[in-house]
């Protein structure tokens, strides 16, 4: 290795070891740190959605306004204090127009896996109490554009190879992932109209192009994406895969080298799993500098 030898040798004119270069500074606040490493490998295999193994994704929460009741929405923790959700679960769809409504009692499950169980990660199964909550302030709660939140958890937790992970996000928006596989995850229901999931679950999706909005229905902005699983058939019954309600909030994430990096949030859809119609996702690399304020910094896949 060229530059190895070169750094190991002092200069000869001078006698004084030359300095590494330093790496570039990351637009947006990004931190180059272990992330969206799963604590254990499951198979890569909601609605037409798959158990999970424990520890698959360490990154994944739950919210909920009582730790007794079932999770109302997902995240992602994307630092040792901050979690990346959808800014609708702050929202009163009960009344016209909608209007935010912050939760007077909010908590988020760290290390679950089983919702309804309590014995299934002694050791890293945490309910915490929440300091902030912070829906995108530019959210449109008719449109759903700009569907982002951050949540401050009371206390900052440890993130390490045997607890908490955080999740990756994107080091830019460079990239518009059209046409790649991802990972969806979630507590939500099984079936629109459905039983929600005991265990936490996920899925294949493939990323759909910027032409999703043909097939949607939906005016869809440049904040969004939309993606889909493949049809299946199961008992010879058509089976589409697709996050449900219950699932905001949480993560559509793509692997590289082992890695997974959120590069959408769990936003929308017309019903669950209705056939050509995909599930539609925040796009993070449309608020980077917002998380970036907001959070102080998140992790970037080395």
């Amino acid at each position: 290795d060229f530059a190895l030898k070169y750094n190991l040798c002092p200069n000869l004119e001078t006698n004084i070891p030359v300095t590494p270069p330093v790496a570039a500074p990351l637009p947006h606040g990004g931190r180059y740190c272990r992330c969206g490493i799963p604590s254990v490998m499951g198979r890569r295999r909601i609605v037409g959605g798959f158990d999970m193994r424990l520890g698959e994704t360490p990154w994944h929460v739950g919210l909920t306004r009582d730790p007794s009741k079932p999770f109302f929405c997902g995240g992602s923790l994307i630092n040792e204090q901050w979690v990346l959700t959808a800014a609708h679960c702050f929202y009163n769809y009960g009344t016209r127009p909608c209007s935010k409504q912050l939760h007077k009692h909010l908590y988020v499950g760290l290390g679950e896996y089983d919702q309804f169980s309590t014995e299934d990660n002694s050791d890293l199964t945490h309910m915490s109490s929440v300091r902030q909550q912070v829906p995108h302030p530019y959210f449109d709660c008719m449109t759903m554009d700009k569907d982002f939140a951050l949540v401050q958890l009371n206390k900052a937790i440890y993130v390490g190879a045997t607890g908490y992970v955080p999740i990756c996000l994107p080091a830019d928006d460079s990239q518009s992932y059209a046409h790649e596989y991802a990972m969806i995850t979630g507590w939500g229901l099984k079936a629109e109209k459905g039983q929600i999931s005991d265990t936490l679950q996920k899925a294949d999706v493939m990323i759909w192009d910027q032409y999703c909005v043909i097939s949607s229905g939906h005016m869809k902005t440049a904040n969004m994406m939309c993606a889909k699983g493949e049809s299946k058939v199961v008992n010879g019954q058509t089976i589409e895969v697709d996050t449900c309600q219950g699932d905001s909030g949480g993560s559509l994430a793509i692997q590289e080298q082992g890695q997974f990096t959120q590069v959408g949030v769990t936003s929308f859809g017309h019903g669950c799993a209705r056939m050509g119609r995909p599930g539609v996702y925040a796009r993070v690399s449309k608020a980077l500098n917002w998380i970036h304020n907001v959070a102080g910094y998140y992790c970037v896949r080395q």
